[in-house]
């Protein structure tokens, strides 16, 4: 079980309010998806960037969802 398996339930019901993501800049070929296709969509807002020399910290608030 990945990690966009383990995300899914919780996007779907609704009790995501932030993500706060850490990117390092490594080439993997086709990687594994951080969320996989499901039954939600979010509106989000970028609202802090850290960088930690090897990789950033993006962090992310929910600012709604489509109607």
């Amino acid at each position: 079980m990945g990690g966009g398996e383990v995300l899914k339930p919780f996007p779907e019901a609704k009790l995501v309010d932030e993500f706060i993501l850490q990117v390092t800049p490594v080439i993997l070929g086709e990687g594994i998806p951080l969320f996989i296709p499901g039954e939600y969509e979010m509106r989000l807002s970028l609202v802090d960037v850290k960088d930690y020399s090897k990789y950033a910290e993006l962090q992310y608030i929910l600012t709604g969802y489509p109607v």
